[in-house]
């Protein structure tokens, strides 16, 4: 009995190494297969993050072809609008700001009262986003050339 229970035990654990390496083997090729997915990903990332680059490169160069081919007085022109549309624009809200102050004060009332809700913390930030856009777009520009 012991005799036939060893050859068993012998034949299986014969084999235990073919069914060991097999699943290793398994396990070996889906981290490969992961890997490899990453690996698609990843250039997939890196190929789109190039083709943004080269499209921003592709609008930089257009618009610097344009402003080399016009006339001096179109390229001042095309300079001036952001300014020129920002300055109305803060003039038409500095505006208003100020005519609500002088309505307050002709109507007798206190201005101590009523400017904080005149002149906000979201009127802060307005004109504070709007200072830093100009000062940063500057800077960026000084940057990239």
């Amino acid at each position: 009995m012991f005799g036939l229970i060893g050859s068993l035990l012998g034949f299986a654990s014969s084999g235990l190494p073919a069914v060991l390496d097999h699943f290793k083997q398994k396990s070996n090729q889906k981290h490969e297969l992961a890997v490899m997915e990453m690996a698609a990903k990843h250039k997939i990332t890196v190929a789109k993050a190039r083709a943004d680059e080269a499209e921003i490169s592709g609008v930089y160069q257009h618009s610097q072809t344009i402003q080399n081919n016009a006339s001096k007085w179109i390229v001042n022109l095309s300079g001036l609008v952001r300014p020129t549309v920002t300055f109305a624009i803060l003039g038409l809200y500095l505006t208003a700001k100020t005519l609500a102050v002088v309505q307050i004060y002709q109507n007798g009332g206190d201005l101590h009262e009523f400017l904080p809700e005149i002149y906000s913390d979201t009127d802060v930030g307005i004109l504070s986003s709007v200072v830093c856009f100009w000062f940063s777009s500057r800077a960026i520009e000084k940057m990239r050339k």
